[in-house]
């Protein structure tokens, strides 16, 4: 039979082309690109051999020997080619990763194994080709077994990758069902016409697409930088955590670079971020894999400790000696960490938090590193046990959320006339979670909202059950808002949502300085918001967040001196000047003054000889239960037991 081999020839430059750029470019490391690089060697040996093939039978006479190692060569590839492309299809539907059907795919590779067997063996039993004596070249018997097994694969591909076409994008689907297609086709028309060799085209064709779709080689590299994206570090570490293998991490911030881009120009920042980029490289090839996590800021993630330490060591020695940026030379900062063992996080979330909690919120900037300990990691998982309490709470499937009441103490009528509304979470062991560490928590993940419309509704329907405004006594109940709330813009309706039938002068909100100089058209939206009746408290007021020009701009009826200036007044007599002062300045814009944290005889006394009247801290009470705070009002409110103590 006299073959065609120029169609596969051509396939073969276009496959060995694919080859270069699939193996010469950065690749990242998954199942799919380690499933894909092998399927296109073992293509690239299939196609050669074929070729090969082609021409020895036509000489097998004086090459007799060495056309049966190719011819078995081919068919041993051939064998193997359709099993692997199953397994790349399991790789990119993910379903390799199911645990479950792992004994199924390891059961489904049986057949590919016994054909395996019985080709290697094919010299003994002549079952799929023989050549004789003269050379004359034959198929064998059973070579139909073979391209009924590719089918079957290639069939239970399609099956797979029909099942999973909702996690596809349509050209990705297209582009596995056209090959799986395409490769049938080729198998039934070489079946019919043996002399075209069509397989190896089919098969070129279906790689090209492949590759094209599924390996491109932009995917996950950052261009301007040349290393891996973001995207990439948090697949790449989750899957060594998966694995439970060790590594390291080394990260670098390029502190400045704002700057850079302010004097020098966005060009003059682009090419820094390149050049990093490419010192990086240099100094991690064969070690680890560097990514670019977030605009300035990148990490090198390496599986030996010793190798992320001396690229830890070699960068931070980098950036302590000027950069030429073009003519430009540069001295920038950075600022650097070392997390060795990594693996001790047990997910790639957890370790980004870890990250993020020591990482970016440390203001350090001399390039030595900064390291991560075991207490640092249970913190962070601390931090996650009470968000995972707070989310349990918040959906009523474990846990409460309560609400306190801080009394608030007038001296001149020697009563409680208010108080402050605070959110508690009790987790399903009965112990309240501190404050300070769950409304973080909530702010962050977004649960904010949800929380507060919780407490003002508990709030509310507190006041109105028990008549608490009704003898006219107590003067008001506020609510803290948090800046995230404030920047909803849904804050006007959640309140009327829940405030209908309350004196309205009596439920008060408190927003911090820090909230008042975030949102510029909070003035606004508290106005209307003060018209329906409410006043504003301004809280922690002294902390340095907002000069008095902007708090002049909020519709505040009061403010809460921060307890930090109390303290601060009994260290010197210029500082209590300062508190003197301050307390001079509100009054003298009319607004009333509600000192915040007095815990001893010292700091009631300090606060009523500066003529403050309303007083909220420890030295009267605790934050209260619902029903404590309603049992320590009315017993004050009727007989006034309490006195300034001696």
């Amino acid at each position: 039979m006299q073959y065609n081999p120029y169609l596969e020839i051509a396939s073969l430059l276009v496959l060995a082309v694919i080859a270069v750029h699939f193996f010469g470019r950065p690749r990242f490391p998954s199942r799919r690109t380690s499933f894909f690089g092998l399927f296109l060697i073992v293509a690239l040996v299939d196609l050669s051999a074929d070729i090969a093939s082609a021409f020895l039978i036509e000489c097998a006479p004086r090459l007799l020997a060495l056309s049966w190692s190719v011819c078995m060569l081919l068919y041993l590839c051939q064998t193997a080619l359709a099993p692997m492309f199953f397994i790349y299809i399991l790789s990119i539907t993910h379903y390799i990763d199911d645990r479950r059907l792992r004994p199924f795919i390891a059961g489904s590779l049986v057949p590919a194994l016994v054909a395996m067997i019985m080709v290697a063996l094919n010299p003994l039993t002549h079952h799929f080709f023989y050549f004789e004596d003269s050379g004359a070249y034959y198929n064998g018997p059973l070579l139909y077994i073979l391209y009924t097994m590719t089918v079957g694969y290639l069939a239970l591909s399609g099956i797979f990758i029909v099942k999973k076409r909702s996690m596809l994008r349509r050209a990705e689907y297209d582009v596995m069902l056209g090959f799986t297609t395409l490769i049938i086709l080729a198998i039934y028309l070489q079946a019919m016409r043996p002399e075209l060799l069509l397989t190896g085209v089919a098969l070129t064709i279906s790689i090209l697409m492949l590759y094209l779709v599924f390996q491109n080689p932009a995917d996950r590299l950052d261009t301007l930088s040349g290393t891996f994206d973001r995207e990439a570090f948090k697949h790449y570490v989750g899957s060594l955590i998966e694995q439970r293998r060790k590594f390291s991490i080394a990260m670098f911030d390029i502190t400045d670079l704002a700057g850079v881009n302010r004097t020098f120009g966005n060009e003059a920042g682009d090419r820094t971020i390149a050049e990093v980029g490419a010192f990086l490289l240099k100094k991690s090839m064969g070690k680890g894999l560097v990514f670019r996590v977030i605009g300035d800021s990148f990490s090198v993630v390496c599986t030996r400790e010793k190798d992320c330490a001396d690229i830890a060591r070699m960068t931070a020695a980098r950036f302590k000696n000027p950069g030429r940026i073009g003519e430009l030379a540069l001295q920038l900062q950075s600022k650097a960490l070392l997390f060795e063992r990594a693996d001790r996080c047990l997910s790639a979330e957890e370790l980004r938090e870890v990250i993020d909690s020591v990482f970016y919120t440390a203001s350090r900037a001399d390039g030595e590193p900064l390291a991560i300990s075991d207490e640092t990691i249970e913190s962070v998982r601390r931090l996650s046990s009470v968000e995972d309490k707070l989310r349990r709470a918040l959906a009523g499937g474990g846990g409460a959320i309560e609400v306190h009441y801080q009394p608030v103490f007038s001296l001149e009528k020697n009563r409680v006339v208010g108080a402050e509304a605070l959110a508690r979470l009790r987790d399903e062991e009965g112990k309240l979670i501190p404050p300070s560490e769950f409304i973080p928590l909530a702010e962050r993940s977004g649960l904010i909202i949800e929380l507060s419309d919780r407490v003002l509704e508990t709030v509310c329907r507190f006041i109105s059950e028990n008549g608490l405004f009704e003898d006219g006594e107590l003067q008001e109940i506020s609510v803290n808002l948090s800046i995230v709330e404030c920047l909803a813009g849904n804050l006007e309706k959640r309140i009327e949502k829940h405030a209908g039938g309350i004196d309205r002068s009596k439920l008060c909100f408190e927003i911090t300085e820090s909230t008042a100089t975030a949102y510029e058209k909070l003035p606004e939206m508290l106005e209307r918001i003060k018209s329906e009746g409410h006043q504003f408290f301004l809280d922690d007021f002294g902390t340095g967040y907002a000069n008095f020009d902007s708090v002049m701009r909020l519709p505040v009826s009061a403010v809460k001196l921060d307890k930090s200036l109390l303290y601060m007044a009994a260290e010197s007599e210029k500082n209590k000047k300062l508190l003197y002062g301050t307390i001079d300045m509100v009054r003298a814009v009319g607004m009333n003054i509600i000192a915040e944290g007095a815990e001893n005889p010292e700091q009631v006394k300090t606060l009523a000889g500066c003529g403050i009247d309303l007083i909220q801290g420890f030295y009267f009470s605790r934050p209260l239960s619902a029903a404590e705070f309603l049992s320590c009002y009315k017993s004050l409110g009727a007989n006034g037991s309490f006195s300034l103590k001696e």
